[in-house]
């Protein structure tokens, strides 16, 4: 149950009941090239599993939960936020925090920066020839270093091969594929689903196989 919230300069105290307060003192946002370092001070220790870290479009859109690590001893606390979509838009991030044992979280600290760069050009994913036999090669460009999962699926979503899956180097990147599922069984004539996973985003491609 919230008992109080208090808001005294830079101490803002989140209080849940009064043996396990949860104090920010300091939620401070940098920019680091197209990214973003979001550092904050507890006044007192707490465990990861009762803290949350958010991020957001400022101009509205969903949030995405942050990965984040202590410092010093559960006090000190630091994120970094690289996605390539960053650059060149404003974000909000958002602290929230809980006692041990509850399930709600609380709002204990919110902030916006404008990240600096040029919004990347969205990716786009290729597939030449298109029908093909017996292969076709998918094709994409990233403008950062990112992981990515390239699979290919039936008409009815089953999942039929996996072309990749883990990170990739910024620039061009292609994967051929045989028109075989992952067994090395040749699949008949008809169409076909390749998806590109990203962080952030999916991209579709309709593959058309010839016999």
């Amino acid at each position: 149950t919230l008992i109080y919230v208090a808001d005294y300069s830079a101490l803002v105290a989140l209080r849940m009941n009064p043996s396990t307060p949860v104090a920010v003192s300091s939620f401070v946002l940098t920019p680091r090239g197209a990214g973003v370092q979001v550092d904050w001070m507890l006044a007192e220790a707490a465990e990861t599993e009762n803290l949350r870290l958010s991020a957001a479009p400022a101009a509205g859109g969903p949030a995405i939960d942050l990965p984040f690590s202590a410092l010093d001893n559960g006090l000190a606390w630091q994120a970094r936020d690289t996605r390539a979509e960053l650059a060149g838009h404003t974000w909000r991030y958002s602290l929230y925090g809980r006692d041990p044992g509850e399930v709600d979280w609380q709002l204990m600290r919110s902030a916006i920066i404008d990240v600096p760069g040029t919004a990347p050009a969205p990716v786009v994913l290729r597939n030449h020839p298109n029908p093909f036999n017996p292969s076709t090669t998918l094709s994409f460009d990233l403008e950062a270093a990112s992981r990515a999962r390239l699979l290919v699926f039936d008409a009815q979503g089953r999942q039929l091969a996996l072309l990749h899956d883990g990170p990739l180097a910024a620039g061009p990147a292609a994967f051929t594929w045989d028109g075989r599922d992952a067994a090395g069984h040749a699949l008949p004539g008809g169409v076909y689903l390749a998806r590109l996973d990203l962080p952030g985003q999916s991209l579709d491609a309709k593959l058309v196989l010839l016999k």
